[in-house]
């Protein structure tokens, strides 16, 4: 069948809009522009995010299934997906087309799915182990007044870090197909292979632009700057994460996070060696940086 849903389910609106974005840029996709194409939102803790208008490519006659409700709620029913389906291709486009929720019940959406034999692709995604350059990005979209009041440093921490232990995992159970932010910003081709798609040779072009509006830089190493803005804060914290993830015991990660901001808030170690060697000295673990 040509014209199915590919339901992008995501938490992160760094994923949300630009995410279908990319995909819907496959030759096999609705992709014909029927709103404007940027936008902006304005952080007053992390500055400017350009982000793509998530009704860029959606007809208004789309928006009578696809709506604010559909793609902001917890749980889509039955109703929501059948109707989103029965919407799309009576459009006659013979393409498919990509369409975001923030519905967390991906289970029930698959069952669903599979029990009505629905034209619908599922599609996860996942902070993944190698964000540390793309946290700048992920908080202006987090930290805004259209999304969520920022609460500080600690607050911004806790959240990323929950991201990557604790909800990478429930997003990558049940879908089809998982996408990792570093997949779809630095190769969006395996994004296209992931979900057997035409590839758009073309997407690192807009790919690179986009890393280059919303300020996407490659984490600085070697040295411990303090007294920096938070956004670097975390990214630096972030990438010791990653770097140690496999090091540190499932059941001990959070407490190795917290520690990490411990450390930091010390001011005590100014390059990457003497951080990790006190971090180990305390937990007993063999770190890497």
């Amino acid at each position: 069948m040509s014209d199915k849903v590919y339901l992008l389910c995501t938490r992160a609106a760094i994923m949300a809009s630009a995410g279908t974005y990319v995909i819907n840029s496959s030759p096999d996709f609705y992709n014909l522009v029927h709103n404007n194409l940027w936008l902006e939102e304005h952080s007053k803790e992390f500055g400017v995010a350009h982000i793509i208008d998530d009704w860029w490519n959606v007809s208004d006659a789309l928006k009578e299934a696809y709506n604010a409700d559909f793609r902001n709620t917890n749980e889509l029913e039955e109703q929501d997906l059948v109707e989103v389906c029965e919407v799309w291709q009576a459009q006659n486009t013979g393409k498919h087309i990509c369409l975001f929720t923030h519905a967390m019940n991906i289970k029930d959406i698959v069952e669903i799915r599979n029990r009505l034999d629905l034209p619908m692709v599922v599609v996860t995604t996942t902070l993944g182990l190698e964000c540390e350059d793309f946290i700048r990005p992920m908080l202006k979209r987090e930290y805004n007044p259209i999304m969520n009041d920022y609460k500080g440093l600690d607050a911004a921490w806790e959240h990323t870090y929950n991201q990557i232990i604790e909800h990478d995992a429930f997003w990558s159970e049940y879908g089809d197909v998982v996408i990792s932010t570093p997949q779809w910003l630095n190769t969006p081709e395996e994004v296209y292979d992931l979900l057997g798609i035409a590839n758009q040779p073309n997407m690192k072009l807009w790919t690179n632009q986009y890393k280059l509006w919303n300020d996407v830089e490659e984490l600085e190493k070697g040295q411990v700057i303090y007294s920096r803005p938070d956004d670097y804060v975390v990214s630096l914290l972030t990438y010791f994460l990653i770097k140690n993830y496999y090091n540190v015991p499932d059941n001990e990660r959070i407490e190795f996070c917290e520690l990490l901001m411990q450390v930091y808030k010390d001011k005590l170690y100014w390059d990457f060696e003497s951080f990790i060697e006190a971090i180990s000295e305390q937990t007993g673990y063999n770190l890497t940086y």
